[in-house]
């Protein structure tokens, strides 16, 4: 796969009166929230976030994940910070069940520099967000793909992806799965959003280890 061009769409689906019916408070059905679109010869693939109800010294657990007949199984979880997405607040992501180890540097001056960086299958990736709200993009090894932020009909904000370079399908499912995950912290704009929810997070542990 290369040199290809796609569209993402967002979409919600929400649980329907027999599932709320049948909760309970220890178990409430969640609403989904995700995008999708038909990428080349991939088929259709969807990548969506979702609450396991999974709570961390105070914090919601939510997953993202990536969904396609021919895309491997995807899977980031972490800590809500904003909304229901999760964050790459102590984020664990898995590719086939597999853990893959995740690296950014907090401190970091410029985007490049906080970029997310992990390997897999012998490929190292590094996903980074663009400045200006331009989007983002994986690369490695010969393959890009870039993730953009346009208006699609009546002003929907949907993703338009390009791909560039001998593409595998796990480069793509990498790359799409962070449109439903919160990257603020690949940014300086991000990350002072997110300052507030750490200072708080730490007043709450005071005895939490650095990094954690």
């Amino acid at each position: 796969m290369s040199s290809i061009t796609f569209t993402l769409d967002p979409y919600i689906s929400q649980p329907d009166r027999a599932q709320l019916k049948d909760s309970s408070p220890r178990h409430v059905p969640a609403t989904v929230v995700g995008r999708r679109g038909v990428i080349g010869e991939l088929g259709e693939v969807a990548v969506e976030h979702t609450d396991d109800r999974a709570y961390d010294g105070g914090a919601q657990r939510t997953r993202a994940q990536v969904r396609g007949a021919a895309v491997p199984a995807v899977v980031l979880t972490g800590r809500a910070v904003w909304g229901s997405a999760p964050s790459l607040d102590q984020a664990e992501l898995t590719v086939d069940g597999a853990p893959v180890a995740l690296e950014h540097n907090v401190m970091g001056a410029k985007n490049t520099a906080r970029a997310l960086r992990f390997s897999h299958a012998g490929h190292a990736y590094t996903y980074t967000v663009l400045p200006r709200s331009k989007g983002a993009e994986l690369r490695r090894d010969g393959v890009r793909v870039l993730l953009e932020p346009v208006k699609g009909t009546g002003g929907r904000r949907i993703t338009r992806g390009t791909v560039e370079g001998p593409a595998e399908a796990v480069d793509v499912a990498l790359a799409v799965l962070f449109e439903e995950v919160d990257t603020g912290l690949l940014s300086l704009k991000g990350a002072a959003a997110h300052a507030p929810f750490h200072l708080l997070d730490r007043l709450a542990r005071p005895n939490r280890a650095p990094g954690q």
